[in-house]
């Protein structure tokens, strides 16, 4: 990581380049926190699931210790060399495991919630584990889940709980709704729902050479590679003409279309977009029902929190 670090400032000298990645913590000591804080431009997510109970119960040493202990002895040292280093970040990303309760998250926002004076803009991102990555003992208690994260993050939003847990997440909900698109008359046309444009924005480059449009994409029609650049036909044709001709007949008649949060990832297999792009569809016109319900709820209630959407800016 240091000789990509050091090579890139070395090489693109005419731009600012912006530095990130995840880590568990183990690994790192106080030369490595010395030399990650000395960077510049310096985003680190690290991955801490809450309280020694709740991290241990999944993120354990080949032996089957608990990492907590050494995680949080190295993230104190991660926070103390980045306390006074400005455009640099230190966040935290929690999977939340069974049981997917209101008192859990309570408890893990208590955890977090005494970095919030030690580390500037803290904050704490806590998703669902990823399917298939629970031990099968967990199996019937992920039963409970019934959106918990999303209901607890809007319930202590709107209440105004002292929290670091997703507010950010909370926000750009409201953003996107605030800013959905509203015309006097009916209109044809179907957006690419939440999709980016290929190559335009960001790269991402795997260790072989290949170049995809992010990093979040795990499966997904290669763009080119870095010998020969980006194949703009390719692109077109596995991207824009096949999704979209793959995706109008589910589109075109969904009343949520035009404040779709989804996007290429999830639903590309490494050749095309996939058959099953398509199925969990009515969970997000759910949740975005749940998300308009809320904005407005805000605005009737509660407007002057709502003045600072305006100022919120989302790409």
């Amino acid at each position: 990581m240091k000789y990509a670090i050091e090579y890139a400032k070395e090489t693109i000298r005419d731009k600012v380049i912006s530095y990130g990645f995840t880590t568990n913590l183990t690994l790192l000591n106080e030369k490595i926190a010395k030399y990650l804080a000395s960077v510049g431009n310096m985003h680190i997510l690290c991955s801490i699931d809450g309280p020694e109970d709740v991290h241990d119960r999944c993120r354990v040493f080949k032996n089957g210790e608990g990492t907590h202990k050494q995680v949080m002895k190295n993230f104190d040292i991660l926070v103390n060399a980045f306390k006074n280093v400005k455009n640099s970040t230190v966040k935290v990303n929690s999977v939340l495991t069974p049981p997917f309760t209101f008192e859990k998250m309570n408890y893990i926002n208590n955890y977090f919630n005494k970095y919030k004076n030690k580390i500037k803009d803290f904050s704490v991102e806590i998703t669902y584990p990823v399917d298939g990555s629970l031990p099968e003992e967990f199996y019937d208690e992920t039963l409970q889940v019934s959106n918990v994260i999303d209901r607890w993050n809007k319930d202590s939003f709107y209440k105004k709980y002292d929290t670091c847990i997703n507010e950010e997440m909370v926000w750009k909900d409201l953003f996107r709704i605030h800013n959905r698109l509203i015309t006097q008359q009916a209109s044809n046309w179907v957006p690419f729902n939440a999709c980016c444009v290929p190559g335009a924005r960001r790269i991402y480059v795997d260790t072989k050479g290949y170049i995809y449009p992010c990093e979040r994409i795990g499966k997904a029609p290669i763009l080119g590679h870095v010998d020969y650049g980006i194949k703009l036909d390719e692109l077109l044709k596995n991207y824009i003409i096949d999704y979209s001709k793959k995706s109008i007949d589910s589109c075109k008649n969904c009343w949520a279309v035009k404040m779709c949060p989804i996007c290429y990832v999830n639903r590309m297999t490494e050749k095309e977009i996939s058959e099953k792009a398509h199925l969990n569809c009515e969970l997000y016109r759910q949740a975005i029902k749940s998300d308009l319900s809320f904005y407005h709820s805000m605005l009737n209630n509660n407007p002057e929190r709502l003045k600072k959407i305006n100022e919120i800016s989302y790409y």
